[in-house]
């Protein structure tokens, strides 16, 4: 479980890293650029977010699954003393 955290965790944060990264560059853009291409860069930004908020959901079905998946430790026991020969 501690894994599973931790991937979504190191997805999360280049999630935000690229996000960042985007935001900056949208902002250095603007101060160089004029407001002639305002409209195109908010439909960057709105595709951007688009694809942001697909990788969101992809990662939240991916931690589904594993969490679907998994056993709890009781049952691993419980399957290991009925199918083990001692």
């Amino acid at each position: 479980m501690a894994a599973v955290v931790e991937v979504w965790m190191s997805e999360l944060g280049k999630l935000k890293e690229r996000v960042g990264a985007k935001k900056r560059l949208v902002l250095s853009s603007k101060a160089k650029q004029g407001d002639g291409d305002e409209v195109e860069q908010q439909q960057q930004e709105q595709q951007e977010f688009k694809e942001a908020r697909k990788e969101s959901s992809r990662m939240v079905q991916i931690q589904r699954d594993l969490d679907s998946s998994s056993l709890s430790e009781d049952t691993v026991r419980l399957l290991m003393d009925r199918f083990v020969p001692w």
